[in-house]
């Protein structure tokens, strides 16, 4: 995903502290470069509801989401999936 597409949903989550707070680190380390799946970011930020007085480090961040995104493509399953056991 683009900077700028990874703003809106961190504005869409009420989550824009966090990115204005990580900015930097966010574009350096391409932590969502390869994220095509704007419902996981979503889903991620609504998930652990940060608040702004949080003491959070960006490692910390960069974990939890990883942390997350690992369970949430393990927990997803194709539509068709279950015809196979019958």
């Amino acid at each position: 995903m683009e900077m700028p597409e990874v703003e809106a949903v961190f504005d869409e989550a009420a989550a824009d502290f966090i990115f204005k707070r990580f900015r930097y680190q966010l574009y350096v380390s391409g932590l969502f470069d390869q994220l095509d799946d704007k419902e996981l970011l979503f889903t991620f930020l609504e998930a652990y509801s940060f608040e702004e007085n949080d003491e959070l480090i960006f490692d910390e961040f960069r974990y939890f989401f990883k942390t997350f995104k690992y369970f949430y493509s393990k927990n997803q399953l194709a539509d068709d999936s279950w015809h196979s056991y019958f």
